[in-house]
């Protein structure tokens, strides 16, 4: 766990080091969802297009889980608060001792941005394949994320 803070504190710094102050377009926060990721969050937001970085682990005596993922966005219509758009992703699950799943999809999502808080929500259609089993399941899971622009 310190070793993720200590990661999370260099990402912070290394990224505000390079931020523009007209248009603020890093951010850092959590996420949740099958084709996100679930976890810490990075975002970085170009104006017509952003990108999204998950990862997460936890750690419970001898069983280990973690998760990375990542998300390209398209804005469709961007408001003075509020942003609609696509989204393509791919996220990787796994666990000790078992075979990882990899889920990717794609949906549509509106965010709402308060000063420098944003939360999105995003309503995806994902596809899931894991090694050895035959059948490929598809889902409509809702996914959301809380960022802070700086």
């Amino acid at each position: 766990m310190k070793y993720l803070l200590i990661i999370t504190l260099i990402i912070i710094i290394s990224v505000s080091l390079f931020a523009d102050d007209k248009e603020l377009s890093n951010s850092l926060g959590f996420a949740g969802g099958i084709i996100s990721g679930s976890g810490f969050a990075y975002k970085h937001d170009f104006g017509k297009t952003a990108y999204q970085i998950v990862f997460g682990i936890i750690s419970n005596n001898n069983d280990v889980w973690g998760n990375v993922g990542f998300q390209y966005l398209y804005n469709l219509r961007k408001a003075k608060k509020s942003t609609f758009y696509t989204f393509t992703g791919l996220s990787t699950y796994s666990q000790t001792g078992g075979n990882p799943t990899i889920h990717t999809g794609i949906g549509l999502g509106i965010s709402y941005k308060s000063k420098n808080i944003c939360l999105a929500l995003e309503s995806p259609l994902a596809l899931s394949f894991k090694e050895g089993e035959k059948t490929n399941v598809s889902m409509f899971i809702p996914q959301a994320s809380l960022t802070y622009f700086f």
